[in-house]
């Protein structure tokens, strides 16, 4: 059995320890893949933060409710490719997919939920026009990786403009493995994909309470954007939203 009283005695400590940016360093699961279906024997592997997370979430909390989630990066690769075609669009490639990080602050111990949405992609040829996506790149207990679905949550950061292979790239890097609350939480995908489309999830750390206590939790999810820079203006997908600024600005779509 997990030993709950061991978490909760050391849980004030570690969150001090966290928020100071020393201490409660991630354990080694014994499955860091998630691939085993032993959640009982990982969850004794849990550092104190860790377990404080695993006791908040791991009972299945969810922010995808009545979301539709795609088992695969594929999938859902092929959801938007269709959606496209549908609205008459001859190519995935002839439309610019606005992107947002966004959160939403949670009842449940001062945590803030994060994502990163596609809400919309415009035309760039022809007589414009858009298509309303409305998609989500998250880690849930649902899984991990794109929903769709309606949000109303506050962006943080500015705004962002991917190309096809840009969103093909950020959908891909949303499927982390492993098992809600015992390898990754929503933080952990959030980041996931702002490395891939390199872009510091560092920069978002003061903008989203608890961002850091992920990252001191799972810290692994985050290694890997270590020199990636934290001003906008060297992100490719910033940098194409400023060139298409006028053209933004006066699309029907302009809102989202």
């Amino acid at each position: 059995m997990r030993a709950e009283w061991f978490g909760r005695s050391l849980v004030p400590l570690c969150l001090v320890l966290a928020f100071a940016g020393a201490g409660c360093q991630p354990a080694q699961l014994d499955d860091p893949s998630g691939e085993a279906d032993d959640s009982a024997a990982q969850a004794d592997a849990l550092n104190p933060l860790q377990d404080l997370i695993y006791g908040l979430f791991g009972g299945g909390f969810t922010a995808t409710s009545g979301a539709t989630f795609y088992p695969t990066a594929d999938a859902a690769i092929a959801q938007i490719a269709s959606e496209v075609k549908n609205a008459g669009f001859d190519s995935p490639n002839d439309l610019v997919y606005l992107a947002q990080v966004r959160t939403l602050p949670l009842s449940i111990a001062g945590w803030n939920h994060s994502e990163f949405a596609i809400p919309v992609a415009l035309g760039l040829t022809g007589g414009g026009g858009f298509v309303l996506l409305q998609k989500r790149l998250v880690g849930d207990s649902a899984g991990a990786g794109m929903f769709t679905g309606t949000y109303a949550f506050y962006r943080p950061g500015p705004r962002l403009c991917l190309s096809w292979a840009q969103l093909q790239t950020a959908i891909r890097a949303s499927y982390v493995k492993g098992k809600y609350a015992l390898n990754y939480v929503c933080h952990n995908v959030t980041a996931a994909v702002l490395t891939a489309l390199g872009i510091s999830p560092g920069y978002y750390e003061a903008l989203i309470p608890s961002w850091k206590m992920a990252r001191l939790a799972f810290g692994d999810a985050f290694s890997a954007s270590g020199g990636l820079s934290e001003d906008p203006r060297d992100w490719s997908a910033y940098r194409q939203c400023d060139i298409l600024e006028d053209f933004l600005a006066s699309s029907p779509a302009a809102g989202y």
